[in-house]
C-alpha cells in the first residue's frame, strides 16, 4: 500500500465513489481513486464530512491508540501548567474530541458518532495518563446534532464542583460547568495577558463573559473597567473570581453591566463618555459560511461603535473567533469601520489561539482565532 498525503483529515461526501456496508461510527479504510492507501478514520454518512481520518496508517484505534495520542499532546504543551487545552480535536489526531484540563479536573466534548461510540475507551486512556479527580462531559450544540446524537452533560468520572478552581499565571480563575462551552475560553490566554501592557486610565471590556481580560486590566493597574455580557451567571462567576484574586471594588474600580454590547455602545456615545482602552470579544457571529455576510455587518458595527467612543490616542482591541472569517477579511471590516468613523490604525500587537490549540496547516478552519490591537488616532 502506498501513502499518500491529504491536506484534510476531512472527507466529504460529495467526494466519495463508494461506500461498503457498515453502521455508522464504524472505523473504515479509505483509499483514493488509484487504491493508494489514504488512512484510517471513522465514518457518519448522516455528516456531510462522511468520513474524520485518524491516521495515516492502518492501526488499530483502541484504548492504546488514544492513551499515544494524549502523550504525544502532552508533550507539545510540556510549559504549560494550571490549566490548558490537552486535545484540540483534528489537530490533535482526535478529531470530535475537545477536552480542556482545569487544575485535577478534565472538562470534555464529544462532538461526533464516531468518538461517541469510543468514548469509554476515550475517558479509560486519560485516566490512565493523566492524575485526574474529576471528568466533566459538555458534549452539546449544532455539531452533535447533525451526527444524530443529543446533548450529554454532567460527571461521567470522579467528581467536583459546580465551579472548577483553577490558576494561570499569577491569577485565579474558575471554569464553570454550567457556562460557554468547557467553561472558560484558554484559547485568549496569551492575548489576554498581553492587554497588561495597553490597559490604563478607564477599560470597557465588551463580551466579557467571566471576565478573563477584565481581571487582566485590573491586575496590570487600569483605574477603573466596565465589563459587558448578557449573562446574569456569568456576572456572579465574575465576581468571585475577583475575590479569588484579591480585587476589591474600592474608589467603584469595576462595574458589570448585565445588558446587549450593541445598545450599551450606543449608549456611552450618546452620553459621550470615552475611554482609554476597549476590548471587544464577541462570540462567533459567523458559525458557517451562510452567516458570513451578516456577520460582517456585526463586526463592523460593534468596532465603528467601540471607535466613537476610544479616547484619541487610545486602544482598541479586538478580535473574532469565526472560522469561516479569515484574518485579511476581519482586517478589512475593521478598516472599514475606522474610515466611517474617521480614524487612523496603527497595529500594536497581533495573536491568535494559544499554542495549546495548534493550527492544522491544510485545515484552515483550525486557524479560528484572530485578535488585533491598534492604537486609535482621529483624522
Amino acid at each position: 500500500m502506498k501513502k499518500v498525503g491529504w491536506t484534510s483529515p476531512w472527507i466529504y461526501k460529495n467526494e466519495i465513489l463508494e461506500i461498503p456496508p457498515h453502521e455508522e461510527g464504524d472505523i473504515c479504510d479509505v483509499f483514493d481513486f488509484s487504491n493508494n492507501y489514504v488512512g484510517r478514520g471513522y465514518i457518519n454518512e448522516r455528516s456531510f464530512i462522511s468520513v474524520r481520518l485518524l491516521s495515516h496508517s492502518p492501526e488499530k484505534i483502541n484504548k492504546e491508540f488514544f492513551s499515544r495520542r494524549i502523550e504525544e499532546a502532552l508533550k507539545r504543551r510540556d510549559e504549560f501548567s494550571g490549566a490548558f487545552r490537552v486535545i484540540h480535536s483534528e489537530a490533535d489526531g482526535m478529531p470530535g474530541v475537545v477536552a480542556d484540563l482545569f487544575g485535577n479536573h478534565l472538562v470534555i466534548q464529544f462532538n461526533t458518532l464516531g468518538m461517541e461510540r469510543r468514548k469509554e475507551e476515550i475517558l479509560d486512556a486519560f485516566e490512565e495518563t493523566i492524575k485526574l479527580e474529576g471528568i466533566f462531559e459538555k458534549s452539546e450544540g449544532r455539531a452533535r446534532k447533525r451526527e444524530g446524537l443529543e446533548d450529554s452533560i454532567g460527571w461521567i468520572r470522579g467528581k467536583g464542583e459546580e465551579l472548577i478552581p483553577f490558576h494561570i499565571d499569577d491569577a485565579s480563575y474558575f471554569s464553570d460547568t454550567k457556562g460557554q462551552k468547557t467553561g472558560f475560553f484558554l484559547d485568549q490566554r496569551f492575548n489576554a495577558k498581553a492587554i497588561r501592557e495597553f490597559a490604563r486610565g478607564n477599560v470597557l471590556d465588551a463580551f466579557c463573559y467571566t471576565g478573563n481580560f477584565s481581571v487582566n486590566a485590573l491586575m496590570s493597574g487600569a483605574d477603573r473597567v466596565i465589563s459587558i455580557d448578557r449573562s446574569e451567571r456569568a456576572k456572579k462567576v465574575y465576581e468571585k473570581i475577583l475575590r479569588a484574586n484579591g480585587i476589591g471594588n474600592g474608589e467603584n474600580r469595576y462595574e458589570f453591566l448585565v445588558g446587549n454590547v450593541f445598545d450599551e455602545l450606543r449608549t456611552f456615545e450618546k452620553r459621550g463618555q470615552l475611554f482609554d482602552l476597549i476590548i471587544l470579544d464577541p462570540p462567533a457571529f459567523a458559525k458557517s459560511k451562510k452567516e458570513l455576510l451578516s456577520a460582517l455587518r456585526g463586526y463592523k458595527e460593534i468596532n465603528l461603535r467601540a471607535m466613537k467612543i476610544l479616547k484619541n490616542g487610545g486602544y482598541l482591541a479586538t478580535a473574532s473567533c469565526s472560522a469561516a472569517l479569515d484574518r485579511k477579511t476581519f482586517l478589512n471590516v475593521v478598516k472599514d469601520a475606522a474610515f466611517d468613523a474617521h480614524k487612523a490604525l496603527r497595529i500594536v500587537h497581533f495573536g491568535f489561539q494559544s499554542y495549546d490549540h495548534p493550527v492544522l496547516i491544510g485545515m484552515k478552519e483550525s486557524e479560528y482565532l484572530k485578535f488585533f490591537v491598534f492604537e486609535v488616532e482621529a483624522i
